[in-house]
């Protein structure tokens, strides 16, 4: 019984990363979107599968550029990358990418008052 429970039992260990966290001048700028995400998952098989971990964190970034297309004023911000990997013993990894940002973009009104003013 304590073996089949040791096989069938699993872990998960989640990490997260910050890649760029942004303090804007709210009167420049503001934000359009809030938390935009894209997940990617690989499960991992006596260690073979399908993507690397670099290969995940790719596809999950271009994911979320292609669905949040930017505007020319608008820019991500506020990076951030979350990894969880699930362990179910001793067989099976399932590695999950998630990558959320948030999207600005810049108040026009107050950088056409800011570029008038100086020109002035």
């Amino acid at each position: 019984m304590l073996a089949i429970i040791t096989v069938f039992s699993g872990c998960a260990v989640q990490k997260n990363y910050t890649l760029s966290s942004t303090h804007l001048n709210k009167s420049k700028f503001s934000y359009a979107k809030n938390e935009v995400k894209s997940t990617t998952r690989a499960t991992y098989i006596f260690g073979l599968g399908s993507h690397s971990k670099g290969g995940l964190l790719n596809k999950a970034k271009e994911q979320l550029f292609e669905r949040n297309t930017l505007n020319n004023d608008q820019s991500f911000v506020n990076l951030n990358v979350s990894w969880k990997m699930t362990y179910i013993l001793p067989f099976i990894i399932a590695n999950k990418c998630t990558v959320t940002a948030d999207v600005v973009e810049v108040n026009k009104s107050q950088v056409a008052l800011s570029t008038a003013l100086a020109v002035r």
